[in-house]
């Protein structure tokens, strides 16, 4: 595992160098070279059904995606079933329950967790080998964020990573305050300092410019900077009520509270809006970096927009802490294969999955039209994402590089839910942290522990 981490990082580095010193520039979307007619005379025409939720804009762009796989396998037909967000989860899995889901539905980690514990799914694992498909040209936290029970799930569709690993700041609003754009803070002490002189406030004491926003799983990215991890490697312990822990979730207190002016203050000034919104507007100076944040930052900034990127700040008191992201501990979409499908339609569900998660025509295509990072490493050095993106395109996908994976669990959605629930307290200032992370730690692994407890009798 470690050695792949290191491989994937010289990857990426020596990918950037090529692309950025060199002018590497890339074939990106090569003619099919499927023989048409006589590639479907020699297959069983096969059709399946693809459940997803890539609605609005990008309903168009996965139609095209699935006419690009149809005319390089022709004797496969692709019927896109893209359904509402309500009730979601419930209505996927009521699907399997009732023993009729589609041939390849979009989940997310813990439901694709649950689904293989039920044993409802089928795992990929065979199918990567068959084919050799090659898991290195993945980021790694992209493919370990689907290993559960020993095998692999899914692949990636769009990034897992990014949930922490970057944010990005205003460079106007950095200049403003005196402070230099092109050195943003990388450690604790320099981000709140920076935090406390891009707040704003008016005559009345209300925030008029905001440095960043924080949330109740701020402290969980933290923890990961600060040279933790909530969930053991083995997943069945909890690690939150650790000096680790506690240092995380003071540091994110004090940020909020002390130097931040209070969540309360906050939440005004956000109200009906949302931070990359207010970012966007010039009226938050830093926000953490997910990529659909991007996405709203490039479709809301005005021209002439100077925004940079920098990493997770980290905390320089301990040596061994190095700036990091999470993989997937809130969010990350899969593809599930059901169990039990006549063969012809199993492979022609693989043979799609694979498609939109790592070929460059099918994932390479949906992502770069979004000017989103692609898990795939060489897919992003398509040079028209830096026309969409601009030059901190070589800096998103370096910090990508940083994420580890939160480990897969069956109850990870409860683990998340509830850490969220008992975080709004100590972060709104009327709890003290360690008192919180004491029962923060008691839920959570109560949560673990009955799952296993559960498992072990089934």
């Amino acid at each position: 595992m470690k050695l792949r981490c290191k491989v994937t990082s010289v990857v990426v580095a020596n990918l950037l160098m090529v692309a950025t010193v060199a002018g590497f520039c890339l074939n990106v979307f090569p003619p099919a070279t499927s023989t048409g007619m006589a590639l479907a005379a020699a297959h069983k025409p096969v059709t399946i059904r693809f459940w997803n939720w890539w609605d609005a804009s990008r309903e168009p762009l996965m139609n095209e995606v699935i006419r690009r796989f149809q005319e390089k396998y022709p004797w496969i037909t692709v019927k896109s079933q893209v359904d509402g967000w309500s009730g979601r989860t419930a209505k996927v899995l009521a699907a399997y329950a009732a023993g009729a889901p589609a041939d390849l539905t979009m989940v997310t980690r813990a439901e694709l967790a649950s689904l293989a514990d039920l044993g409802a799914i089928t795992p990929i694992t065979d199918w990567v080998k068959r084919d050799k498909l090659d898991l290195t040209q993945f980021f790694a936290a992209e493919v370990e964020a689907f290993y559960w029970d020993g095998q692999l799930w899914s692949l990636p569709l769009p990034t897992v990573s990014g949930e922490g690993s970057m944010y990005y700041y205003n460079k106007d609003l950095f200049e403003r305050a005196g402070l230099d754009p092109d050195h943003p803070p990388l450690t604790w002490r320099a981000f709140a300092e920076t935090a406390r002189k891009l707040t704003l406030r008016d005559d009345t004491g209300r925030i008029r410019q905001l440095g960043m926003d924080t949330f109740p799983q701020l402290w969980v990215h933290l923890l990961y900077s600060n040279g933790g991890e909530l969930l053991s490697s083995d997943r069945r312990h909890v690690q939150a009520d650790t000096e680790r822990g506690r240092e995380a979730l003071r540091y994110a207190v004090d940020l909020t509270q002390k130097l931040l002016g209070g969540s309360a203050a906050m939440g005004q000034f956000l109200a009906g809006t949302t931070p990359a919104i207010a970012f966007a507007q010039g009226r938050q100076a830093i926000v953490q970096g997910h990529p659909s944040v991007m996405a709203v930052i490039l479709q809301n900034a005005p021209a002439g927009f100077r925004w940079g990127v920098m990493p997770a700040p980290y905390n320089d008191q301990r040596p061994e802490a190095k700036s990091r992201g999470i993989a997937g501990f809130q969010w990350g979409w899969g593809y599930a294969i059901p169990k039990g499908l006549p063969p012809e339609r199993e492979e022609a569900a693989w043979l799609f999955l694979k498609f939109i998660t790592a070929d460059e025509q099918g994932a390479g295509y949906f992502l770069v039209k979004q000017g989103r990072p692609a898990s795939v490493i060489r897919f992003n050095l398509n040079p028209e994402y830096s026309k969409i993106v601009g030059p901190n395109w070589p800096l998103i996908i370096k910090y990508l590089g940083n994420d580890v994976a939160f480990p897969a669990l069956p109850v990870m959605g409860d683990i998340f839910n509830k850490l969220v629930e008992r975080s709004y307290a100590p972060m709104g200032g009327t709890v003290e942290p360690d008192n919180a992370l004491q029962g923060i730690q008691t839920d959570l692994q109560r949560i673990v522990d009955d799952y296993w407890a559960k498992r072990n009798k089934s």
